[in-house]
């Protein structure tokens, strides 16, 4: 009993003083980690640097970091980080075999950020998944639909898939499908249309809104209302407009049908 207190003495002497002082070397370092990533953070906002790419830039600082900073303890405690080193390269690799698919995200987030198919604060649509991109991560995206839902994407499924970016372009075109009656006058109705199309300063003048019969469908005559505006006045635009067509056309006694049937009924004999 003696001896196996004595020993344990002995090894408490031995390793105490370096288990300390790595204990302390992790509560420091973890912190000057996190001043470095946030200084860094700063920096790269005071330049301007893309706003897609600093998540990316950060993260990479982050894990190299506290990976100088294993090794730092490692050798604190008497590991040979030589070994430590070829050590961590097999489990390295081992585990890169069985997170390919993490590689693979991780590898397509270099692909986003050199060829840039979204940025952030573009909407796009990916995987029947609308939204705006709020954050470009190591392996995925993440994206903030309309009501307000937190969506991630693996950056390898997005980039191996179409993405639609109602962002990247400076304007947008819109269709709108109005429907009269058969027996309203076509040209009074287009003239109509045309002039609430002309009147609203946030639709372009070049092109100019086009007007056209675009279907005799069943119960009405459906004339086309396309239109270019800015991108940031589309949604406000694509209401307003719609109640602005209902509204003007109810004042010029021009009706918008509903879907009807006629039904005849044969006389009996």
């Amino acid at each position: 009993m003696e001896d196996l207190i004595k020993e344990s003495t002995q090894l408490a002497t031995k390793y105490g003083a370096q288990i300390v002082l790595a204990l302390i070397s992790l509560v420091v370092g973890l912190k000057a980690i996190k001043w470095t990533v946030t200084l860094l953070q700063k920096r790269l906002i005071q330049k301007k640097v893309d706003s897609t790419a600093q998540p990316f830039i950060l993260g990479i600082l982050r894990f190299l970091l506290k990976f100088a900073l294993i090794l730092l303890i490692a050798q604190t405690i008497g590991i040979n980080t030589t070994s430590f080193v070829a050590i961590l390269g097999a489990a390295g690799l081992a585990i890169g075999l069985a997170l390919k698919d993490s590689l693979g995200n991780f590898a397509a987030s270099f692909m986003i950020l050199f060829f840039k198919p979204y940025q952030v604060g573009d909407f796009v649509e990916a995987k029947e998944i609308k939204g705006t991109v709020k954050e470009v991560q190591l392996f995925s995206t993440v994206l903030i639909t309309p009501d307000n839902r937190r969506v991630i994407i693996p950056n390898g499924l997005l980039f191996s898939s179409p993405i639609v970016n109602y962002s990247a372009e400076p304007t947008r075109r819109s269709d709108l499908i109005v429907g009269i009656a058969y027996e309203d006058d076509i040209p009074k109705a287009k003239s109509v249309l045309l002039g609430i199309a002309t009147d609203d300063n946030r639709i372009l003048k070049d092109p100019p809104p086009f007007i056209a019969v675009n279907e005799l469908a069943d119960s009405s005559v459906n004339l086309l209302v396309r239109y270019w505006c800015n991108k940031e006045d589309y949604w406000d635009l694509y209401y307003d407009l719609r109640e602005k067509v209902k509204l003007t056309l109810d004042e010029q006694n021009i009706s918008i049908p509903y879907p009807q049937r006629v039904i005849h009924q044969a006389q009996e004999a």
